[in-house]
């Protein structure tokens, strides 16, 4: 599952210590996003209408002038009416964002930020993905008021502009179906000094499925023992875990009445078997959002006879 945007709305302070967003509908969202605003050195109280517990990034600055600062939830509860309030004493803005399609358990990837000087535009600095289909996000805190535009492919989300009691926001996202660093350099339609936040989370998905490789069968020898070779799971998102399970039934299904307890890395040495026997064989990977991949079923007989190791190669 890839991440979609779901809903997002921005909101600037009228008094210049409180916001609270306009309700949205979060309904089908797991992951939210807030990219908080104010003059520099503020530490916010947080009042999410859902009840979610957020987890901060790093805060970027421009000393007397600008602050931002990207914020996240699993969302453990969503739906219609969702606002968020911030309070901070110091000019305050929020862009609440909520996306579908976040990883279960750690979405946070990396990050990168800076307080830029006066000036025309701004860059928070490069970040690159480690796995396809990412959620990258930009957050940009203006001094003054100012219309936001970005390039790179970023779409702006939600934006509110400066004002005498609040700084402006402006926040932007990329999924990306191929990693690549990005930088986005944000355009102001008045000279600003603003900072900038770049993040980027993975998806429920990670990059590409989770798989394995086709077993092949090496040449066999003479014992009734086994040696079955596997090769590292592919797509999904790493790291991965593995087990190994065996029947003397083809076409057999992995659980818990087959499996080779303690038998978790690549290569298995699998003795103890009856000679003159048919063996089936399937390799199980379990990736960090567990999601799981079966390899395709090799079978092998043991010969009757003795001698030396049976060898087979599942993969290439």
């Amino acid at each position: 599952m890839a991440y979609a945007f779901v809903a997002g709305t921005s909101a600037a302070s009228s008094d210049g210590g409180t916001v609270t967003t306009s309700a949205i509908d979060t309904t089908g969202a797991d992951t939210l996003f807030a990219f908080i605003c104010g003059n520099s050195a503020y530490i916010p109280t947080w009042t999410d209408s859902k009840g979610n517990t957020w987890t901060a990034l790093t805060a970027y600055e421009v000393s007397g002038a600008t602050r931002g600062r990207w914020w996240y939830a699993k969302a453990a509860t969503v739906g219609a009416g969702h606002t968020v309030t911030i309070s901070i004493g110091n000019l305050p803005a929020v862009a609440f964002l909520a996306f579908s399609g976040g990883h279960a358990t750690a979405p946070f990837l990396s990050e990168n930020g800076l307080g830029t000087s006066y000036g025309s535009s701004g860059q928070g600095g490069s970040v690159t993905p480690s796995e396809d289909n990412c959620l990258v996000l930009s957050g940009c805190v203006d001094h003054v008021a100012a219309t936001e535009s970005v390039n790179q492919g970023f779409t702006i989300a939600s934006q509110v502009s400066a004002s005498a009691n609040a700084k402006g926001a402006a926040a932007a996202y990329l999924i990306e179906t191929t990693a690549a660093a990005k930088d986005p350099t944000w355009t102001h339609s008045a000279d600003n000094a603003s900072s900038i936040a770049n993040a980027v989370f993975k998806s429920a998905s990670g990059g590409a499925g989770l798989a394995l490789d086709p077993p092949t069968a090496g040449t066999p020898a003479l014992t009734a023992i086994v040696t079955v070779t596997g090769t590292a799971a592919t797509g999904g998102v790493s790291p991965y875990t593995y087990q190994w399970y065996r029947s003397t039934t083809s076409g057999f299904t992995p659980g818990g009445g087959n499996i080779l307890s303690g038998k978790t890395s690549l290569v298995l040495n699998d003795t103890g078997l009856t000679p003159g026997t048919t063996y089936s064989y399937v390799l199980r990977a379990t990736d960090n959002a567990s999601t799981t991949a079966d390899s395709a079923e090799v079978a092998v007989a043991t010969p009757s006879g003795t001698g030396g190791a049976l060898i087979l190669l599942i993969g290439p």
